[in-house]
């Protein structure tokens, strides 16, 4: 009879927590020199720390040409199990942080005025009840700001790339989806193609030129009613929103931004299998440096939140549920 061997105890695989929130920021930054920099490493010391817990897990974990860095199949079954330690260990170190319950001061937090209102605010009493001798300031503003001039902690972004010289935590993608009111689909009808997407209104925010879509073959441009702007311009993303309910045309939108409106039906999908190609992800963003137990607990909290599948993607329409699991 073949003997199994001996499975691998936790003591044999000896990850050490700083290798995996090394990892955590490569996999956030597809970049070995950018996570060293994020963290303050030499990317030499960042190269050794990722062979050390590559041994540690007995696998290979980063795929690496001199053009682009990918994680193999095995970095991303870590990538999960790797947040949720990390994550446990920044709970356990707010847990023991000096006062009573919690930590104590004031922490300032900006978000963009939308994200804010719909995914942060729901959140402070958790953050608050925890701490209570927390007190927040939320700076919500659509004008990027200036983290150390402003004197902000911690800010929630929604972009593809984070500026040098911020460390950041990527909380949870930002999926986008093609959206149009029930209304307008029974005025004009559902477009069959990307082709057909052309010939109908759609609403865009200023400069937004192209939409780019990921396709199974290829990656497409699509010019907004073949013109440099849409029939209807509008430069806030809530008001496109709202302009798409009202029946005046098809937009994108971020899914944290309208999946109340797809599960209630006021919203629907439009060509639902294609893939915006913007790249943006949700990240929580600080400036360089040691982080306060007040922003290590805010964190905490948001990555928590968020972890696995986002409040904003779960109970959706079937069909984007089935876009979502392609997607991951």
């Amino acid at each position: 009879m073949a003997v199994s061997p001996p499975r691998k105890q936790w003591h044999d695989c000896a990850m050490l927590p700083e290798d995996l929130v090394l990892f955590l920021r490569i996999a956030a930054r597809l970049s070995v020199t950018a996570a060293a920099a994020d963290l303050g490493l030499a990317p030499a010391v960042a190269s050794k720390r990722l062979a050390r817990l590559e041994r540690a897990a007995g696998a290979r974990l980063i795929h690496r040409t001199t053009r682009s860095l990918a994680l193999t199949d095995d970095g991303a079954r870590l990538l999960p199990h790797a947040e949720a330690v990390v994550i446990a260990l920044e709970q356990a170190a707010t847990a023991l942080a000096p006062g009573p319950r919690g930590v104590r001061g004031r922490i300032v937090i900006a978000a963009s005025a939308s994200f804010g209102r719909q995914h942060l605010v729901p959140l402070l009493p958790r953050l608050m009840d925890a701490n209570p001798e927390l007190s927040v300031a939320l700076r919500l503003s659509d004008t990027m700001v200036d983290l150390v001039a402003e004197g902000i902690d911690l800010a929630v972004r929604v972009a593809a790339a984070i500026e040098p010289g911020l460390v950041a935590r990527r909380l949870a993608d930002s999926r986008t989806v093609l959206v149009a009111s029930p209304a307008y689909v029974a005025r004009r009808g559902l477009p069959a193609s990307l082709a057909a997407l052309a010939g109908h209104d759609l609403l865009v925010l200023p400069g937004q030129a192209e939409w780019r879509f990921a396709t199974a073959a290829e990656h497409v441009v699509l010019k907004p009613a073949g013109r440099p702007e849409g029939r209807l311009v509008i430069d806030n993303g809530e008001a496109l929103r709202d302009a798409a309910l009202a029946g005046l045309g098809i937009t994108h939108q971020a899914l944290w931004n309208c999946a109340e409106h797809l599960r209630s039906g006021a919203l629907v999908p439009v060509l639902p299998a294609l893939t915006l190609d913007d790249g943006r992800a949700v990240w929580a963003v600080r400036p360089g440096g040691a982080p306060s137990p007040r922003v290590r607990a805010a964190t905490a909290l948001l990555a928590h939140a968020f972890a696995g599948t986002p409040p904003w993607e779960r109970d959706l329409p079937a069909e984007l549920q089935r876009r979502a699991s392609a997607m991951t």
